[in-house]
């Protein structure tokens, strides 16, 4: 059994069709004895289009065709590599279709992740993405003589945001080298800003999309725009090992107008 699995996640936003999300891979021609490993994530045609290459040759996975991203929506994807077994999935299938069979006297749920999720298992040998290159988000840099010939498009309109690799959250506001690119959100920020006035008030944080907005609230706070105060709870332990207490915060989601 493997006893690794590398995730990369991140999140987007567009109205353009086409474009390249992420690339890690060669920046330069490569000779016989350099790994060809790469990974890249575009948008062909408004479907997400995963290619990586462990070293031995080259796997696409593409969503259905049906699939058109391009809505100037919040998007999720993942990647996660098991060994040789490649994962691919949209949105954590939050929109599966679930399918009802009736088993052995009672009935079996299961869902489609067919329009979602796409598997594949990359070819030869080669195991494990050997990955030492700089990760260039929303375009690659063209400032060197490199044709990027893994790549069908080599730009990006649109904001990206939480890439976490391996469990490591990036700082996007903060990266080693840039072009054309801003922190924040023109696409979205608008809509978290009413009057002048933080759509989410001082007591939670707003992410906005097209003409929306979902508040998170602080704990102790709720609400369309986390404006109700919830009264504090506390609980005593008696302790004979450890005790782990989760508190989550409050998601909900408002119009702009």
């Amino acid at each position: 059994m493997p006893c690794f699995e590398s995730h990369v996640s991140l999140e987007f936003i567009t109205d353009v069709a086409d474009g390249l999300l992420l690339y890690s891979g060669p920046l330069a021609q490569l000779q016989a004895w350099d790994p060809e490993d790469f990974m890249a994530l575009e948008l062909i045609d408004g479907t997400p289009t995963l290619k990586i290459n462990h070293g031995s040759g080259t796997v696409v996975l593409q969503l259905p065709g049906n699939v058109n991203v391009a809505d100037r929506r919040w998007h999720r994807l993942d990647v996660r590599s098991n060994s040789k077994e490649v994962r691919f999935t949209l949105d954590r299938c939050s929109g599966a279709a679930v399918m009802e069979m009736e088993g052995l006297g009672s009935w079996l749920t299961t869902e489609d992740h067919s329009s979602c999720e796409v598997t594949g298992v990359t070819p030869n040998t080669d195991r494990h993405l050997n990955m030492s290159q700089v990760l260039q988000l929303g375009g690659v840099n063209e400032d060197i003589p490199y044709v990027y010939p893994q790549l069908q498009h080599k730009h990006f309109s649109g904001c990206i945001r939480n890439l976490i690799v391996d469990s490591k959250l990036y700082d996007l506001g903060s990266p080693a080298d840039s072009n054309s690119s801003s922190p924040g959100c023109l696409t979205t920020d608008s809509s978290c800003v009413n009057m002048g006035y933080p759509s989410c008030g001082h007591r939670g944080r707003c992410h906005g999309a097209r003409g929306s907005f979902s508040c998170q609230c602080v704990p102790g706070y709720a609400g369309h725009q986390c404006e109700e105060g919830k009264p504090n709870l506390f609980w005593t332990y008696e302790l004979k090992g450890y005790a782990s207490s989760v508190f989550s915060t409050t998601s909900v989601t408002g119009t702009t107008t």
